[in-house]
């Protein structure tokens, strides 16, 4: 007389540490592959300055114009000292 349960799929307890790095380089892969597309599609708007690495988005340039804001070279600045 055989087992008649229906279930086949084995011992189903804790997950092993292969089952957990499998876990970690599938998140780390998709980490890699939305960073790279990130790259990707913004490298028109990343600049490259003196100062360093820079991200200048049109959308936020467009409200820099709109609210009055200017941007001033501080070399460009001179004082005037009246007696």
């Amino acid at each position: 007389m055989g087992w008649s349960g229906g279930n086949y799929g084995g011992y189903r307890g804790r997950r092993t540490l292969t089952d957990i790095l499998k876990i970690i380089a599938i998140v780390l892969g998709v980490a890699v592959v939305l960073v790279l597309a990130g790259l990707f599609l913004a490298q028109d708007y990343i600049v490259y300055t003196d100062e360093g690495l820079r991200l200048e988005l049109p959308f936020l340039q467009e409200e820099e114009q709109a609210s009055g804001k200017s941007l001033l070279d501080p070399d460009s600045i001179t004082l005037k000292e009246q007696d």
